[in-house]
């Protein structure tokens, strides 16, 4: 069993996965979509709850119950993938929620730059992507191509 100072660290370290998975849910929420901060939070506080048992109850194999996160979220992650006649919904969302548990399980591992690192490359992603930035850089790009094409 972990000290009372170990303890206390083990809590700002479920807060700070809460909030750090919260900060992704947010922008999906703000956006409109059903996936916001508490779904967000909870899958990154359960992460690296995880995290935390794997390495305090296993200490043969620390990876085991990290390695059935992974697994659970593929499952809740099809979960929110919709698909109706030419449109599948719900891919970034469960994109996102994929990261959000592998920021989970950086922090309970003590891998602090990966879960900020991860937090902040996810959170802009998905910001370009509410602003339409992918889709204008796709056109930029398919149109240079074709000139291209024209001039070879």
């Amino acid at each position: 069993m972990p000290l009372l100072m170990d303890q206390f660290s083990i809590f700002i370290s479920l807060l700070t996965s809460f909030s750090l998975g919260g900060l992704i849910g947010w922008e999906r929420e703000y956006n409109g979509h059903d996936a916001g901060i508490t779904t967000f939070g909870f899958i990154a506080l359960g992460a690296c709850s995880y995290a935390f048992l794997s390495k305090y109850a296993d200490s043969v194999n620390q990876t085991r119950i990290a390695a059935q996160v992974v697994s659970g979220i593929g499952f809740l992650g099809g979960g929110v993938i919709f698909r109706d006649a030419n449109h599948v919904k719900g891919m970034t969302t469960a994109a996102s929620l994929w990261c959000a548990s592998a920021i989970g399980l950086a922090i309970g591992f003590e891998f602090y730059g990966l879960a900020f690192g991860t937090t902040i490359i996810v959170s802009l992603s998905n910001w370009l992507k509410s602003m339409g930035f992918w889709p204008r850089l796709h056109r930029e790009l398919t149109s240079s191509q074709k000139i291209l094409k024209k001039k070879s």
